[in-house]
Parts: C-alpha cells; structure tokens; sequence
C-alpha cells in the first residue's frame, strides 16, 4: 500500500494542476454565458439596413433559444425600430449553441435607405440551459463558387459519424469580411436524404437573392451542422473537451510506467 501512495499522490497533483491552468470548473453548478460578436451592418440588394453577427456560447453548458435584440436609431439618436431575432439555423426548433460554438444572426429592417443614416445597438442574449448533443456530423470537402447568375454557392457533404441515422439535418454558411466581422450568412437543408450511419450526403448552400451585393466583401465561410439527434464535432475542441482527454492521458501514461517498473523489479 506504501508503494502505491506516491503514485496516486502525484496523480492527484496533476490533476489539481492541469485543470487550474485550464481553468476548468470542479463543480456542479452550471455557469451559462454568451456573447455578440462581429457585428456589422449594410444595406441589402432591397435597400433594407440589415445587421449581422454570431453569438458565441461562453459558459460551461449548451444554450437553446437563443435570440438577440437590435435597436435601431435615426441620425439624430432617437430610436425608431427593435426587433428580437434568432440564430440562423433551417431547423429553429432544434438549434442548441454547444459550448464554445457560435452561430449567426441576421436582422432585416423595413427602413429603406433614403431615410438613413441609421446607427444601431445590440443587446442580450437572451436564453436557456440546454442539453447538449453528441457531436457526431462532420463537414467535408466544401467548396465554393459562383454560377452564371452571380450567385455565390458552398457545397460540401455531411458526414454521420454516429451509429444511428441522422434525420433534420441543416447546413448555417457565416461569411467574413477582410476584418473578420460578419458581412452575410444563410442556411439550408441537405439536397439528398437521411445521412444514414457511417454516410454522408450533399449539401447545396446558396446566397440570398437580396445579399448578392455582399458576395464582393466576402473574404472566408464558416460551416456548422446540426441534426435533430446530432451537433458537429468541432473544427477546435474547447478547453473542457481537451483538459479531460489530457487528464485521462497523463493517468494512463503514469500507470503503465509504474506496470512496467514492478514487472522489471520482478
């Protein structure tokens, strides 16, 4: 029992070590948070003022109904127009924000532009604690290009890495400007069926018809999937994910070097 002491005890040490410098909450209590970022404004192709942006989920568990308040003023700072909008997603009903995730927003006044300047705040989120998702879908082989019609598409598959099939599968495009702030974003839904188990199925995403005038600010896309049983795996895993992996990594490594001493001392 004396010899296993000094093994356990440093297990322990690095466990309490890592997970402080990864800022990892010991507890059970939920923390949510979320943020608007990259927002920007322009008017679309119908003269409307349009606003955009991503909310990023910050805390520590799934967020669901999500939604973002824009308020908009006229030159003189008096407000004229608000509205409540949603994350950009297909399926509404079925968007949960993964911690560390972000998506879209998109609020379209009815304030033509002959009546601006306009200038704009962003308030909230506001939402509630969800549950998270297995995160089981992956994105593959996107591309994207513009067809005769000047319409800018991004196609791709979605692959289902799940034992079960997928079913309700969205594909949200957020698309960046050379600054990095949002300047456009759409949806759609899979062109093919069911990505069954171990499959992956193709996706047709195109630009809105009043947005066309957006697609010369385009500089980069980001892609995310979500099913009705599935999330996407991340492109970068946040530091919850990474820190219990490493934790189990460190443990079985110290383990099979104190196998390997006693079967040497044997």
């Amino acid at each position: 029992m004396k010899r296993r002491l000094p093994s356990l005890l440093l297990i322990l040490i690095v466990t309490v070590l890592f997970a402080c410098s990864a800022r990892v909450r010991i507890t059970t209590a939920y923390a949510p948070k979320a943020v608007v970022i990259n927002t920007s404004s322009y008017y679309d192709d119908n003269g409307r003022f349009t606003v955009v942006g991503e909310v990023q989920n910050t805390g520590d568990v799934a967020l669901k109904q999500v939604t973002v308040l824009t308020a908009l003023y006229d030159s003189k700072g008096k407000s004229i127009a608000n509205g409540s909008v949603n994350l950009l997603e297909p399926y509404l009903i079925l968007a949960v924000l993964e911690i560390g995730e972000k998506l879209p927003f998109r609020y379209r006044t009815f304030m033509p532009k002959e009546w601006g300047p306009y200038s704009y705040a962003v308030g909230g989120p506001t939402y509630l604690i969800g549950e998270g998702k297995p995160l089981k879908l992956k994105i593959v082989d996107d591309t994207r290009y513009t067809d005769q019609a000047g319409y800018l598409h991004v196609t791709g598959y979605v692959e289902n890495l799940a034992e079960k099939d997928a079913f309700a599968v969205g594909v949200t495009a957020t698309f960046y400007g050379p600054d990095g702030k949002v300047v456009a974003a759409s949806h759609s839904t899979l062109s093919e069926s069911v990505p069954r188990s171990g499959g992956k199925r193709f996706f047709d995403l195109r630009i809105e018809d009043m947005d066309r005038s957006r697609i010369a600010s385009i500089q980069t896309y980001r892609l995310y999937a979500q099913s009705y049983e599935y999330n996407m795996i991340p492109e970068f895993p946040s530091p919850l994910l990474v820190s219990g992996f490493a934790l189990t990594t460190i443990s079985l490594i110290v383990r099979a070097s104190h196998r390997s001493k006693r079967k040497e001392r044997e």
